[in-house]
């Protein structure tokens, strides 16, 4: 398969990493599938979980778009001064530059936050087909759970440990606060897939099962026993990664 890297403009200042994974074989009809990963990520995802599913779909013809967002991997910016914004209008213009690039139709593939920006998005991407892996919400809880933040405190930044990325109290607040499952279309026919990890230890399984409900359009994929990211659990991931590329293989694209 053929790898490229670039380095895009933001609609502000600096640039982000964009890694593109062809396929062998270039279809006349490009499929490309743009990867949106979670909070404190990168486009490879933990473990690298997705370079392998982009090199599953490379195998079924879709181009993978894999991109750090602002202040992530090897992007412009410092996560300290990330805010929900950001994390939009990146995919936006990553969204604008494969369009210019490679034609073509669009779908996404979000894991977590990853998936809660492209279902929160998807009046204004269009997109052809999406995929969204455990969508999270309720962040108060799970954030105090997993990094034993309290936003309460008048402190400006705080450090997720282990990785010891800084974070603002302000991005937090935006996330606490953002109830984007208002935001999702219940009118809207795009084809969806909901996979979801039965030992989810944030909850969102149940979100992605609220979400099967209102969309008219969802399927729902559920991988008994998962994390939240598969961590430690390679034939997991292999078994939603199988479950991925069956359902969006048979889409008429």
């Amino acid at each position: 398969m053929n790898e490229k890297h670039y380095r895009i403009k933001r609609s502000s200042e600096g640039y982000l990493h964009v890694c593109v994974k062809h396929p062998t074989q270039l279809l006349f009809r490009t499929k490309n599938i743009i990867f949106v990963h979670g909070f404190l990520g990168e486009g490879t995802e933990n473990h690298r979980m997705f370079i392998r599913m982009a090199e599953k779909l490379n195998e079924h013809g879709f181009t993978c778009i894999l991109f750090d967002q602002y202040g992530c991997g090897y992007s412009d910016g410092d996560y300290k001064d990330v805010l929900l914004e950001d994390l939009k209008t990146d995919l936006e213009d990553v969204t604008i530059w494969v369009k210019r690039m490679f034609g073509g139709i669009i779908g996404y593939l979000g894991q977590s936050v990853g998936s809660a920006i492209v279902l929160s998005m998807e009046t204004i991407l269009n997109p052809k087909f999406q995929i969204c892996i455990n969508p999270a919400a309720g962040f108060e809880r799970w954030l105090e759970q997993r990094y034993n933040w309290d936003i309460s405190k008048e402190q400006e930044y705080f450090y997720a440990f282990p990785k010891g990325i800084m974070v603002s109290r302000r991005f937090l607040k935006e996330l606490v606060n953002w109830e984007w499952i208002k935001d999702i279309s219940i009118t809207s026919n795009v084809a969806t897939l909901l996979v979801a990890s039965g030992g989810d230890e944030i909850n969102s399984l149940d979100n992605a099962v609220m979400i099967k409900k209102m969309k008219r359009n969802a399927e729902f994929v559920l991988v008994r026993e998962a994390n939240h990211s598969f961590i430690g659990q390679r034939e997991l991931e292999q078994q939603a990664t199988e479950s991925i590329v069956d359902w969006v293989s048979k889409l008429n694209m």
